[in-house]
């Protein structure tokens, strides 16, 4: 059995040790304001009340930030994004420390809320340059270092203060230290690069997040001053639910979405941002009680102990902050031994007994002492915890986005906690004196429903812990060895075993992943590696697809026989699938696979057949820059990748020119030309003016040519033994974003989709249209593929609307639709299987449906792969070539039952 590799390993103590102090400065920052408020207001001018958007200011830009960077991270080298990052932070600190007026102030403040995008992008440096253990308490040292900075911030701030009275020497100190992180960062973080290095950032998509998000964060963060009976709280609530039900709705659309809802919406990422929600609450909840109990003068209050500001944070806050820094490195061991869902439930119980202290003993300062040692515990444990189970159930690829999305959940926490408690403080207050001690009691008491709530969703809303001594399974980037994913198990007294595959097949996932461990052979580990690479998929599945997946991902850890066999295993009600895998690359983005390293580091967007060197090939497109070629039968890779290229790769098509086969691609503002024997590049096609989203060929007057459009709307046609351009197709308005190719009457046609959903057709000889365009599709249009049915011309399309539409192009009309898809249909082919017409389509829900065009039905089960398909491909023998995720997969497709899935 082949062994699994080391990931990339950088010098991981200098490494650690750069990332954790930006990660204290991440946590710091926001922070170092709140003691100093009362001299920002008398020094620039403003009133307490605008004061406080020294806070806000920060809290909007993070809001706005946070998923951009963590986007832009997925598709780039870490490093240079966190340098960027941080230095924006640097400048900000000095617009605040120069700033003659409150609105330059703010501004500075707003530039340092690019604070909140640094540890998310420390987590995706470290899942690229650290493996095995390591990465796992590397990761939770790291996360427990945001709540020693957010202790830290305070307490640093009072103490420079009464050395130095003001805030202007504060803010130079943040500039310094953030200068620091950065030449730490440069000096020790390797420039590595970028998963997904040929994606895009959805510049519209983050507008309309940011929109919504400030409209959440602003209402949280000043309902108090602007009182919550405000007219302006609720319409903001309205809106931001609009504006957030937009984002989601048009991002599950997209091939690169900013948040990918498909990942999100998952039941285990969901609790994993609703706990770092409630622990981001916990933090901001224990300071502002804190603050508020110890400052509380028991003459006027009948509470607190008359505590300064640099008292309170020296005294009663900075236990916090130590306990935060002893328990950071024991929350990434505990990681490592325990598992994610044991810290977890470790964290919340310290919570428990912290604010269960100050509900019903906090007149003595040892008892808040005790309390706030106790907080700072479950604040760190949880943030240690939190990024280690993200890793179990996200691919590396995306690490970046979940992360992101999970630093927002404790920012839009943070700021619920900070609301709550100033309404809870004014509903206490009576003519102008302090809150009176009920105040306390209640915010303590919520303090410990929050922490049982943790509790709670740590040991019954996520998935089942992997069996007693084996560690935290890692399903992402955790593990360096297939014995630290996978525990065997000891068949003896046991309902089912590893290597018992109908049962594997069949039985409750839940029961499954709980069988004990024990030493086992290789068999029984690889077989339990296989299961647990797609569980969060087909945990909640039903057994059909999980059989589906399992053999997939048995083919994709490189056992082709394993696969086999699973796919045989018999499910009660359900055929035999009408299908195999032949064989499967294993992503190099996904470090699950490991053993069978052969995928691309992007997804997939292109995939082709073709034949050349006496063999047939596979030529696939990523978004990783580089095309890549494998032989169709074996799925080895034939020669080294084309990767001469500046941006992802959209299309790839091939033709025959002169005598040799020929490769075109497109996407990175270029169409190029390849030799398939050499690898050379031949030729870059000219007159290209933007980003090429397809290509098609066709022999237009006895010359092989090729088809593209690009930004500027307009379709060009050129010979590809020339390189000139012949010809241009016109009509349109809108950019081409699928063509397709056939003969009609002996004369080459086109029938291509639009960006405005349109389907248009055109002669190839004149470049004229053929008729009126086609009404097309809700939305803009992903695919086309052109068929003869019942001896007549028609066009399959599919689109951002889940439907494939079926249209007569001599009629100019629709005569069917199938509809089956849950999410934009982004790939279709035609393909003659067992003597009859049949269309395959593949889309973002991660299916693939085989259908029956005249009949307008769906033929037999989906086919269901863990990521979205965005290329497809049938030859002709009938395989079929499924590009998803990074990954190719080639299985052999049948006639299949004659009905309907389930």
């Amino acid at each position: 059995m082949p062994s699994l590799q080391d990931p990339p390993s950088a010098r991981s103590g200098p490494l650690l040790f750069a990332l954790c102090f930006a990660g204290v400065v991440a946590g710091a920052v926001p922070a170092v304001v709140v003691p100093v408020l009362p001299d920002i207001a008398r020094e620039l001018g403003v009133s307490p009340g605008a004061a406080n958007w020294a806070v806000t200011a920060g809290l909007l830009t993070s809001a706005v930030t946070v998923p951009v960077f963590g986007r832009i991270a997925d598709l780039r080298a870490g490093r240079g994004v966190l340098v960027c990052c941080l230095s924006v932070l640097a400048v900000g600190a000095v617009l605040s420390a120069l700033a003659p007026s409150f609105p330059l102030f703010l501004l500075g403040r707003a530039l340092q809320g690019t604070a909140g995008a640094v540890f998310p992008l420390a987590v995706t440096v470290l899942y690229r340059e650290v493996g095995g253990d390591r990465l796992a308490s590397a990761v939770a040292l790291v996360s427990g270092t945001l709540a020693v900075g957010g202790g830290l911030g305070p307490v640093a701030a009072g103490l420079l203060n009464r050395v130095y009275p003001g805030y202007r020497v504060l803010f130079w100190g943040c500039a310094a230290v953030a200068v620091c992180s950065v030449l730490l960062v440069v000096l020790f973080v390797p420039r590595g690069s970028g998963v997904d290095a040929g994606g895009r950032v959805d510049v519209a998509g983050a507008a309309v997040l940011g929109t919504g998000l400030v409209l959440v964060m602003l209402p949280l963060s000043q309902g108090g001053s602007w009182g919550w009976t405000s007219p302006a709280v609720p319409a903001m609530a309205v809106a931001a639910a609009l504006v957030l039900g937009i984002f989601v709705r048009v991002e599950r659309g997209r091939r690169d979405p900013l948040l990918a809802m498909d990942l999100l919406r998952r039941r285990p990422i969901v609790v994993a941002n609703v706990l770092s929600a409630l622990v981001g609450a916990v933090m901001y909840l224990a300071v502002l009680v804190l603050t508020q109990l110890v400052r509380g003068r028991p003459e006027a209050a009948g509470y607190g102990f008359g505590a300064s500001a640099l008292t309170a944070s020296v005294v009663y806050l900075l236990p916090m902050t130590i306990a935060s820094m002893i328990a950071a490195p024991i929350g990434g061991r505990s990681v490592v031994r325990f598992g994610a869902r044991f810290t977890l439930v470790v964290a919340g119980l310290a919570g428990v007994g912290g604010f269960g202290v100050l509900t019903v003993a906090h007149d003595r300062p040892y008892q808040v002492v005790v309390a706030s040692f106790a907080i700072g515990v479950m604040v760190s444990l949880g943030y240690a915890a939190i990024p280690s189970l993200l890793a179990e159930f996200v691919p590396a690829s995306r690490i970046g986005m979940a992360n992101s999305a999970n630093a927002l959940t404790r920012w839009i926490g943070g700021a619920a906690a900070s609301s709550f408690v100033a309404a809870v403080l004014a509903a206490f207050t009576a003519n102008g004196g302090p809150p009176r001690e009920g105040a306390i009691v209640v915010l303590s008491g919520s303090g410990v429903v929050v922490a049982l709530t943790v509790v709670s969703l740590a040991r019954f809303g996520l998935p089942a812990p992997w069996a007693a001594g084996a560690g935290p399974a890692r399903v992402s980037a955790m593990s360096d060895d297939v014995h630290m994913i996978a525990s065997a198990s000891d068949p003896s007294g046991a309902e089912g075993s590893w290597t018992d595959l109908p049962w594997l097949v069949n039985a409750d996932p839940e029961r499954v992943l709980g069988l004990p461990a024990s030493d086992a052979d290789s068999d029984a580990r690889l077989m339990a590696a296989v299961y647990r690479a797609s569980v969060d998929v087909h945990r909640d599945a039903p057994p059909w697809v999980r059989r589906q997946l399992l053999a997939l991902d048995a083919a994709r850890y490189g056992d082709r026989e394993l696969s086999a066999r699973i796919a045989a295993v018999s499910v009660e009600d359900v055929d035999t699938e009408p299908w195999r895998v032949l064989w499967s690359t294993g992503s190099q983005s996904d470090p699950h696979f490991r053993m069978n390293p052969s995928g691309h580091t992007g997804g997939v967007d292109a995939v082709v057949t073709t034949f050349s060197d006496g063999r047939h090939v596979v030529v696939t497109g990523s978004k990783d820059r580089t095309v890549r070629v494998r032989d169709l039968e074996t799925g080895r890779p034939v020669g080294g990748p084309m990767s001469d290229l500046n941006g992802r790769v959209w299309a790839v098509a091939t033709e025959v020119v002169d005598g040799r086969p020929c490769v075109v691609t497109a996407g990175d503002w270029a169409v190029r030309a390849w030799d398939l024997a050499t690898r050379r590049q031949t030729g870059e096609l000219p007159g290209i003016n933007g980003e090429v989203w397809c290509l098609g060929t066709a022999v237009v007057r006895g010359r092989p040519c090729v088809l593209a459009g690009d930004d500027d709307v307009s379709v060009r046609v050129w010979d590809l033994a020339s390189g000139e351009q012949v010809g241009e197709l016109t009509g349109h308005n809108d950019f081409l974003m699928a063509i397709d190719t056939l003969v009609i009457d002996d004369r080459p046609h086109a029938v291509g989709c639009m960006s405005g959903g349109k389907v248009w057709r055109w002669d190839l000889t004149t470049g004229q249209p053929v008729g009126e365009p086609l009404p097309g599709h809700d939305g803009e249009a992903w695919a086309v593929a052109t068929a003869v049915v019942g001896g007549r011309v028609h066009a399959i399309t599919a689109g951002h609307d889940a439907t494939v539409r079926v249209w007569d192009l001599v009629m100019g009309r629709e005569v069917g639709r199938l509809v089956g898809h849950e999410g934009t249909v982004s790939a279709v082919v035609t393909a003659v299987i067992g003597g009859e017409l049949r269309v395959v389509t593949g889309g973002s829900d991660g299916t693939v449906c085989l259908w029956e065009p005249a009949a307008g039905r769906q033929i037999g089960r989906e086919l269901v792969f863990p990521a979205p398909v965005h290329a497809l491909t049938v030859t002709p023998e009938g395989s079929l070539v499924v590009g998803f995720g990074g990954d190719v997969a080639v299985l052999s497709l049948h006639a299949g039952p004659d009905s309907t899935g389930p």
